[in-house]
C-alpha cells in the first residue's frame, strides 16, 4: 500500500489548480487588465513624463547659455564701437546683432546715442530705417525716458530726436585756415605704395606744441615713426619727444611724467582733419603726452577741451583714406610691415 500512497502524493500538484501552469480560470487582476488594454496610451504617457522631466532639467540650462551668448553678442558689439561710429560700420554691426532680439535693440539705441554725441548726421541717417522698424514692432517697449514731463519709450523718444535733427538744413563747421607754417609728411604703406599729407600748424592757438611739434620735423625725429589707424577715426603716430622725454610714467613713482600743456582756445575743434595731442595718462591738470600726434579721420566733438588741436591737414585727406582702406583689408595675421613716416620736411 505504501507505493500507491506516495504515487498518490506525487500527482496531488499536478491536480491542484493553484499550481497549474494553464490555468483555465485565472483568478481576476483588474490592475493588470487595463494595463494590458491601455499600453500604448500607457507608453504615451509615461514618454510624455521622461520628456517633460529631462526639459525640466535643461531648459534653465539652455535660458541661461542663451543669456550668456546674448551677453557675449552685447560685449562684443559694444567692443567694436570703442573708437567711435560711422556710416560705413553700421551695416556690419546690425547684422552682427539682428538675430538677437535681446541684443540689438540695446545696440541701436547706443549706437543712435553715439551718433548724436559726435554730431554724425551720416550715421542718424543710416540708422534712421532701423529705428523706425524698431519703433513699429514695439522694442524695448515699457522701456520709458521722461519727455516733456511724460514718460515715453526708449525708441520712440529716439526716434523722435533723430527726426527733429535730420529735419534741419545741415550746417559743416570746420577749423580755420592754419596761419602757421606747413609741414609734409610721406606716408609709406610698402615700398610701393607711398602718400603724402601737407598739415598747416595753428601756433597762435597752441605755441608749445607747434614748437614741439617743428621741433621733432626739423631733427628727423618723425622719420621712420610707425603710424597706426584705430578703427576709421584716428591716425596716431609717435615721434614728437626727444629721448630723454620720452618716458613713461612709473605707477609708483611721485614724480611728474613730462608732458606738454594742454592748450585749448574757443574756435579750435576736433573736426575732420585736425592735428591733434593725446593726453598723459598720470599727468595733471591735463598734460599731453609730449610724444604723440594725431590726426582725425572724423568729427570727434567729444574729444574737445580734452586734447590740444594745434594743426590740421590742407591737403591729402583723399590719400589717408586710401592708405587706411589699404590697410584695413591687409589680411590678419599678415607679415607685411606696418606704415610708416618716409619723409618728413618744413615747407617754406
Amino acid at each position: 500500500m505504501a507505493p500507491d500512497r506516495q504515487v498518490a502524493r506525487m500527482t496531488t500538484p499536478q491536480q491542484n489548480p493553484l499550481h497549474s501552469s494553464q490555468d483555465p480560470n485565472p483568478t481576476p487582476n483588474p490592475l493588470m487588465d487595463w494595463v494590458l488594454a491601455n499600453k500604448v496610451t500607457l507608453a504615451v504617457f509615461l514618454t510624455a513624463v521622461a520628456v517633460i522631466a529631462v526639459m525640466q532639467d535643461q531648459l534653465p540650462k539652455r535660458a541661461e547659455a542663451n543669456r550668456r551668448q546674448s551677453w557675449e553678442l552685447h560685449g562684443q558689439a559694444i567692443k567694436s564701437l570703442e573708437t567711435g561710429i560711422s556710416a560705413s560700420r553700421i551695416p556690419s554691426i546690425l547684422e552682427l546683432t539682428r538675430e538677437d532680439d535681446r541684443v540689438h535693440p540695446w545696440v541701436v539705441a547706443r549706437m543712435v546715442q553715439m551718433a548724436f554725441f559726435q554730431g554724425d548726421r551720416e550715421s542718424l541717417q543710416a540708422l534712421q530705417p532701423e529705428v523706425d522698424r524698431l519703433v513699429s514692432e514695439g522694442s524695448l517697449s515699457g522701456v520709458r525716458v521722461a519727455k516733456d514731463g511724460q514718460a515715453v519709450d526708449i525708441l520712440v523718444f529716439l526716434k523722435d530726436q533723430m527726426n527733429a535733427e535730420l529735419s534741419q538744413p545741415e550746417i559743416k563747421f570746420s577749423n580755420p585756415e592754419p596761419t602757421g607754417q606747413k609741414v609734409k609728411l610721406t606716408l609709406a604703406a610698402d615700398a610701393e605704395n607711398s602718400y603724402e599729407i601737407t598739415l598747416g600748424l595753428y601756433p597762435d592757438a597752441a605755441p608749445e606744441t607747434c614748437k614741439a611739434f617743428l621741433e621733432a620735423v626739423s631733427e628727423g625725429r618723425l622719420v621712420d615713426q610707425e603710424i597706426e589707424f584705430q578703427g576709421e577715426a584716428l591716425l596716431r603716430a609717435t615721434g614728437m619727444a626727444k629721448e630723454d622725454q620720452d618716458q613713461e610714467s612709473d605707477e609708483d613713482s611721485e614724480e611728474e611724467p613730462n608732458s606738454l600743456p594742454l592748450e585749448v582756445k574757443w574756435g579750435y575743434f576736433h573736426y575732420q582733419g585736425a592735428l591733434t595731442t593725446q593726453t598723459l595718462i598720470g599727468a595733471e591738470s591735463g598734460g599731453q603726452d609730449p610724444d604723440v600726434f594725431s590726426i582725425q579721420l572724423q568729427d570727434q566733438n567729444y574729444s574737445d577741451g580734452n586734447s590740444t588741436v594745434f594743426g590740421k591737414v590742407v591737403e591729402g585727406m583723399e590719400e589717408l583714406e586710401s592708405l587706411r582702406a589699404l590697410i584695413a583689408n591687409r589680411e590678419e595675421g599678415s607679415e607685411e610691415t606696418a606704415p610708416k613716416i618716409s619723409a618728413a620736411e618744413i615747407l617754406p
